[in-house]
């Protein structure tokens, strides 16, 4: 694996020299990037967190002390005196260069930068790894509402795991209607790898998205982003649909930015015209879409968070799609999200589970399904919003209490309570943060730590006691909640 290497220096000619030096010794080593500025290299570092830094700066120990990672420094400098090169090896700097540098010299530092590398793998290879990782989990966590990212404010993510300046978003499904595979986010993997394109691939619901961080400015993303689906495309089982979002400043929202993306899907799938690409910036201005466009809104215009409306809109959208799969989910999914713009329902678990479903629609009877599921999952949030349901998420958490141990489920609560079991399940986890089958479970377990007290009781007699037949799934899921196991548990209270 070739080391990433980022290059700094004020001169421009300084810095290509080096470039071609480094591309011609074929060490190895690759060139991520190049800054003609401090401030843009920091930029790039914290960006890419390359294996190698070349610095060739005036400023550059001050510089090396000030990023903060463990890289591999080769800083060339004018300054030959005994305390800089002290102050070089003090900051751990791999090799300190005088000037004026030539290719022997640079090319030297490489060999031996190779060799050790070969010894020992550089720290950024697990740093940038993990940063990847957290990169990835981040943004799931912004498209789906879901997880420790959903609430913060984008400002909070411009950190070092997540720093652009720019961004746009790619969304890629498969022409046959079937849920996108891995094997077309691999694909995207090694495309995005082949063209050095710094980008992020996920893979969410039934599509494959990328988070692409372009170096050019202006249109120079479409044309980046022709390529890649190009790419993608050149060796995908299957044709390809991509929707486009516009290029976004690091201060707009995520999440709208892939909905836009979204949207730019749904024109494909509306339209007659066989497109692989369209991006959300050039609207297609097609008949067939504007006239749906223009149906949708009206059905919006009247819609209620009810049933009886949820039914409505679904005939509705079977007849404007000809019920043909592959512009039928775009339309459920389009009613959904603007349903939930509508009514100002927050964005949040439920209401993103509920339109999780509208990705595998495929029948008559699932349209319907999911736009009742859907309506009464947005009533829920909306009422934990207005604050109308607490009384009722009272008596259901006061119910689980009670009834724990025994065959409870969501449609005998929902019975109970004469709602909808999806209802009774977005409201519970609006109300309180945890689905209704984990405050089942922390019920069962609280009273089986109870039991445990009493040496009286088996193991097993007391998983049955408290609603499992069998007694290792008791064990398992007591094990994973507690910490310890059953019996230990026992042991620490006698």
């Amino acid at each position: 694996m070739a080391l990433k290497a980022v290059l700094i220096a004020p001169d421009g000619e300084a810095l290509e020299r080096c470039r071609q030096w480094i591309v011609s010794a074929d060490k190895g080593v690759e060139v991520a990037a190049a800054a003609d500025s401090l401030s843009k290299g920091r930029e790039w570092i914290y960006r890419c967190i390359p294996d190698v830094v070349l610095v060739d700066h005036e400023q550059a120990l001050d510089f090396v002390e000030s990023v903060h990672l463990a890289l591999r420094w080769i800083v060339i400098s004018s300054d030959t005196s005994f305390s800089s090169a002290l102050r070089a090896i003090r900051l751990g700097v791999f090799d300190y260069l005088p000037k004026p540098v030539d290719e022997a010299l640079l090319t030297g530092a490489l060999d031996r930068l190779i060799v050790r590398s070969g010894m020992q793998p550089p720290y950024s290879m697990a740093l940038r790894q993990a940063q990847r990782v957290r990169r990835k989990a981040q943004l799931l966590s912004m498209l789906t509402n879901i997880g420790q990212y959903q609430d913060q404010p984008d400002e909070e993510l411009e950190d070092e795991t997540l720093p652009f300046n720019a961004f746009y978003m790619m969304v890629i499904q498969s022409r046959n209607g079937q849920q996108a595979s891995k094997e077309i986010l691999a694909l995207a993997d090694e495309a995005v790898q082949r063209m050095r394109v710094n980008a992020e691939t996920l893979l969410l619901y039934d599509s494959v998205v990328l988070f692409v961080m372009p170096q050019g400015e202006g249109d120079d993303y479409q044309q980046q982003a022709r390529q890649i689906a190009d790419e993608i495309g050149r060796q995908a089982p299957d044709s390809l649909r991509i929707g486009v979002s516009r290029l976004c400043s690091s201060k707009n929202n995520v999440r709208a930015s892939y909905q836009q993306a979204r949207r730019a899907l749904w024109d494909i799938s509306l339209m007659d015209a066989p497109l692989t690409i369209q991006f959300y910036a050039k609207s297609p201005g097609a008949k067939r879409v504007t006239d749906v466009y223009k149906q949708m809104e009206a059905l919006i215009e009247k819609a209620e968070l009810t049933q009886e409306s949820a039914n409505a809109a679904a005939d509705a959208i079977l007849k404007m799609s000809g019920q043909q799969y592959s512009n039928l989910r775009a339309l459920v999914s389009l009613y959904a999200m603007s349903l939930q713009k509508k009514f100002g329902c927050p964005e949040n678990d439920a209401a993103s589970q509920a339109l999780y479903e509208t990705w595998f629609v495929g029948s008559v009877e699932d349209v319907h399904t999911c736009l009742v599921n859907i309506c009464e999952s947005l009533k829920a949030s909306l009422e934990v919003k207005r604050g109308k349901s607490s009384l009722l998420a009272r008596d259901a958490l006061a119910y689980i209490q009670l009834h724990a141990m025994e065959n409870i489920s969501l449609e005998s609560m929902a019975a109970r309570f004469y709602v909808s079991p999806n209802y009774i399940s977005a409201l519970l986890r609006q109300e309180t943060g945890i689905p209704f089958r984990q405050h089942v479970r922390k019920r069962r377990m609280e009273m089986a730590k109870t039991m445990l007290a009493d040496p009286r009781l088996s193991v097993a007699e007391i998983a049955q006691a408290v609603g499992y037949s069998q007694y290792t799934t008791f064990y398992n899921l007591f094990r994973e909640m507690e910490g310890i196991s059953p019996t230990d548990y026992r042991n620490r209270l006698l």
